[in-house]
């Protein structure tokens, strides 16, 4: 299963990347929470950037327990903060 990850602000920051193409298992199930957790360990620097973020799969908002599709664009939305 292929998916497309796109990185926002500090999650682009501690990856040095705005974009990433993630090769999941072959499981029938992928969830939000799966590729959090692989991202977690191959990019150690975005594990409490992860803890923050709202995720989007297919620009809509999802929570980590929902379901992805080979194909599936999911981006990393870290908090921001402003005036």
């Amino acid at each position: 299963m292929q998916i497309r990850i796109s990185l926002f602000a500090a999650a682009a920051a501690a990856v040095g990347e705005n974009r990433i193409d993630l090769k999941m298992d072959d499981r029938e199930l992928v969830m939000v929470q799966d590729v959090q957790d692989v991202l977690e360990k191959g990019y150690p620097t975005l594990r409490k950037v992860l803890n923050h973020s709202f995720f989007a799969r297919n620009q809509e908002y999802v929570l980590p327990s929902t379901h992805l599709r080979d194909g599936d664009e999911l981006a990393i939305i870290p908090p921001v903060s402003g005036g």
